[in-house]
C-alpha cells in the first residue's frame, strides 16, 4: 500500500453539513388576514447533514446536494401551500428535503417572519424544526 493509501485508511468518514442561510421568500403564511392578504417576507436557513463521501472524493456536482436545487426546494414548498405557523412551514420544508435528497440523514431548518404586521419594534420570529431519517 503506498503511504497515500495508508494515510487515507486511517481517517474516518468525514462528517459534513452543507449549509445554505438567508434563502428569501415572500408569501402568505400566517394566522392573521392581513399577513395572508398582504404577505409576509421570511428568510430561511438550511442544513443538512449526510453521506458526502463521493462528492468529497470525485469533486462532481453529480454527487452532493446542488445548492440550486435546494433553494428550488424551499421556494416551491412555500408557494405550493400557504400555512398559518411558521412551524409547519418548517417542517413541510425539512420533509421535502429528505424526500428529495436520499443521502442526507438529517435536516435542520430555520424559519425567520421578517414581517410581524401586529407588533412593533420586534425584529423578527423564528423557528427551528430537525428531522432524522427512521
Amino acid at each position: 500500500m503506498s503511504e497515500s493509501n495508508d494515510a487515507e485508511a486511517s481517517l474516518s468518514k468525514a462528517s459534513v453539513r452543507l449549509k445554505v442561510t438567508g434563502i428569501e421568500v415572500t408569501a402568505g403564511h400566517g394566522v392573521y388576514p392581513e399577513e395572508r392578504q398582504l404577505g409576509n417576507r421570511f428568510q430561511v436557513d438550511v442544513e443538512l447533514d449526510g453521506d458526502f463521501e463521493r462528492a468529497l472524493a470525485s469533486d462532481e456536482l453529480a454527487d452532493t446536494v446542488d445548492v440550486d436545487s435546494i433553494v428550488e426546494t424551499v421556494r416551491r414548498i412555500s408557494r405550493q401551500r400557504t400555512v398559518h405557523l411558521i412551524e409547519s412551514l418548517a417542517d413541510a420544508i425539512v420533509h421535502a428535503l429528505l424526500e428529495a435528497f436520499p443521502q442526507i440523514a438529517e435536516a435542520l431548518v430555520r424559519v425567520r417572519k421578517l414581517t410581524l404586521h401586529r407588533l412593533e419594534h420586534v425584529e423578527e420570529a423564528s423557528v427551528e424544526v430537525r428531522r432524522s431519517r427512521a
